[in-house]
């Protein structure tokens, strides 16, 4: 059973910290929505978690991306979904503020099917066109007295997360987000947050181990989202230099700051 329309539930911020796996970050401008995800979940076996990789978004009704956080379990949900789409079993409006809930609903019924963990949390995300131009819907899921719940939460305004250490992604991207003028350079900088933030996390899949980041940017002339996973060698190379240049500008206005302050 889902909850009621319209209500909210809110986790505190420690809660999600020590709960989350992945990192999910969304970007938004006027323009634009970037979202990134890292790639890796765990699977119990024999009494320990083992990593694995996976992909963490998605396109979703040929129009949308769907991506999840912290429990996997949508991801086969998803696959089903997407097939009963394709074989005329369910019908989605391409407008985002139309079908979200639907959307969501159909993922929920399906995974209350399945073997869901007592102490499910976990986030899922859909990104397209809305009423008013490109929007993101997100739903938190939860298990509570032996039923699968969600509920919506408010809509991100510029950078948000998902997931495990959000705020420190959320921070490094607030940081720098001015400096980058075009979608693919905000693109990147979701992808260097993600990396960065993975070296001091270890729920999070670390580049470094072969993990790779899934990107996606949607503009309003964008017909159907198109998924990148990208080269893990290629992208640490890129995100060394980005660190570099970072690091360079902080240097300068550091030291041109105290040089004014004499």
């Amino acid at each position: 059973m889902l909850q009621e329309p319209g209500l909210r539930y809110y986790a505190p911020q420690e809660s999600l910290e020590e709960m989350d796996m992945t990192l999910i970050v969304t970007i938004k401008t006027n323009d634009c929505i970037v979202l990134a995800a890292d790639g890796m979940a765990y699977a119990a076996r024999d009494g320990s978690n083992t990593p694995y990789p996976v992909q963490k978004l998605h396109v979703a009704n040929d129009a949308w991306v769907f991506g999840f956080a912290g429990y996997a379990g949508p991801a086969p949900i998803h696959k089903e979904v997407e097939a009963e789409i394709a074989a005329g079993k369910l019908k989605f409006d391409g407008n985002l503020d139309m079908s979200a809930r639907a959307y969501f609903e159909a993922i929920c019924e399906r995974l209350e099917k399945t073997y869901v963990p007592p102490n499910l949390k976990g986030t899922m995300i859909l990104a397209g066109r809305g009423n008013d131009g490109l929007v993101i819907r997100t739903a938190e899921l939860c298990k509570v007295e032996n039923r699968l719940t969600f509920t919506f939460l408010e809509g991100p305004c510029e950078a948000i997360g998902y997931g495990a250490k959000w705020m420190t992604a959320k921070a490094l991207i607030d940081m720098f987000m001015d400096c980058c003028s075009t979608p693919d350079a905000l693109a990147e900088l979701a992808t260097f947050s993600i990396w960065r933030v993975a070296l001091q996390e270890l729920v999070i899949g670390r580049m470094e181990n072969d993990y790779e980041i899934s990107v996606c940017v949607l503009t309003l002339d964008t017909a159907q989202p198109s998924i990148k996973r990208l080269p893990v060698q290629q992208t640490l190379k890129r995100m060394h230099k980005w660190k570099k240049k970072l690091e360079r500008a902080c240097s300068i206005f550091l030291a041109s700051a105290s040089s004014t302050a004499r």
